[in-house]
């Protein structure tokens, strides 16, 4: 609008021809700017402008405009422009409540965004603001909870002060490709959920799964592989959409750069070669075993003289991940019978179709890290793994001998029936 005041000194004058070739490119601007008493040049760019503007990308509203403003909004566009100008996407918020009320004048209980920057940070206020509701819900602003944001924020400083404080180490070990796969992916999930404006999922992903992530790494490992600096300063970039002022603080003053943060970019695709599926899935499949050992032994209260387990067959693994589709889908079982049924060899059609139910309900209740593993086609040999790793297992129980059978192996001594109970990610235990 300040061009147009610039250039058109008598806005009677802008009749239906300027606005025609302004927003739709229609006429000749030749022949309209001399019937305005304006260069050509201004009028082509005029239009450069608007072509700049539009199609609006994102239109962000409250809730109490889509009943009105917002359908007005929507069939303006449609009247108006062509297709290709019409908006690409609308955002619609609920309210900002503060302690779980409404902010009005007579409750006495406003907080102006500026006061509120004044009383926790700016860095704080924007996460709490992006990160306490999910898009279109209501968000109930609360004091304990920006507190406890700008004590996670002044963690992170501290986490990633102890990172670069370890001694760096060339060669990953096996570990480090854990560890620098799950940071990545986390990254990366966070990078779409934000183009397909969850922001709230991308910052927990962002401002939390990461960084406790990073806290775990430390307490395991006594040095840092030397990539993973470089993977944590794509994290610091990510992080600079919520936290621009503490990112830009950790870029200088802890990873030492020079540039502005918040001008930074990473190549996505460079970042993929870390991900590593199976890997991580063999590392959270041994915790589990692990932990489900040590609850065992804890009931036991002795120590073990031998732990038997057994694994169900890989290829029940096919099984779960396509019962894991069905109900994300919420398809529930019928899919998975017809994909399934009378292709185990278990003898009788009732036999598979128990088997098969069990791996349904099975399914539904593996955690997300497992469920979401398995989604993304990471595959395991769970036998292999386990035979891999009967050492640490026997640090970890106390066993002195620990036996490994597949279930489905005939030749296999079953005891107490604990060969049935194999399932797959969850294998069958026996202690003695």
């Amino acid at each position: 609008s300040h061009k147009l005041r610039e250039i058109v000194k008598d806005p009677s004058m802008l009749g239906k021809s300027f606005w025609d070739y302004v927003m739709l490119g229609k006429g000749d601007p030749g022949s309209i700017a001399r019937n305005l008493g304006i260069s050509r040049a201004d009028l082509e760019d005029l239009r450069k402008d608007f072509l700049y503007w539009y199609p609006l990308d994102l239109r962000v509203a409250g809730k109490d405009l889509a009943n009105n403003h917002l359908l007005f909004f929507i069939m303006n566009h449609v009247a108006v422009f062509p297709r290709d100008l019409w908006p690409r996407a609308m955002l619609i918020h609920g309210w900002v409540l503060r302690e779980g009320r409404k902010m009005s004048k007579s409750l006495r209980n406003i907080l102006p965004v500026s006061r509120a920057v004044d009383l926790y940070g700016s860095d704080s206020v924007r996460i709490a603001l992006s990160t306490l509701s999910e898009e279109g819900q209501d968000l109930d602003f609360r004091h304990e909870a920006a507190v406890s944001i700008a004590e996670n924020i002044r963690r992170i400083y501290e986490l990633l002060e102890k990172l670069v404080k370890m001694p760096v180490r060339e060669d990953p070990s096996e570990l480090d490709k854990v560890y620098a796969s799950r940071i990545v992916r986390s990254i990366l999930r966070a990078d779409d959920a934000l183009e397909k404006l969850r922001v709230r999922e991308a910052g927990i992903g962002i401002i939390y799964d990461v960084a406790n992530t990073i806290a775990e790494y430390i307490r395991r490992s006594d040095s840092v592989w030397k990539e993973i600096l470089g993977i944590v300063r794509a994290w610091v970039i990510m992080l600079s959409i919520y936290a621009p002022h503490a990112a830009e603080e950790i870029w200088h003053s802890v990873l030492g750069e020079k540039s502005l943060v918040v001008r930074e970019s990473f190549d996505r695709e460079d970042l993929r070669r870390y991900i590593d599926r199976d890997l991580e899935l063999k590392h959270i499949y041994l915790r589990s075993l692990s932990e489900d050992l040590t609850e065992i032994i804890s009931i036991l209260r002795k120590k073990p003289s031998r732990v038997v387990i057994y694994t169900a067959p890989q290829s029940e693994i096919e099984i779960l991940r396509k019962s894991l589709e069905a109900q994300r889908k919420g398809e529930g079982i019928r899919p998975v019978m017809e994909a399934y049924l009378g292709k185990l060899g278990l003898g009788s059609r009732d036999e598979e179709a128990l088997r098969i139910k069990r791996i349904f309900d099975h399914a539904s209740s593996l955690s997300e890290e497992l469920a979401s593993m398995i989604l993304e086609g990471a595959v395991i040999d769970e036998i292999v793994v386990i035979r891999s790793s009967l050492e640490t297992l026997r640090e970890a129980t106390g066993a002195s001998v620990i036996e490994v059978y597949g279930s489905w192996d005939p030749s296999a001594p079953d005891y107490r029936g604990k060969k049935k109970e194999a399932m797959p990610l969850r294998p069958g235990i026996y202690v003695e």
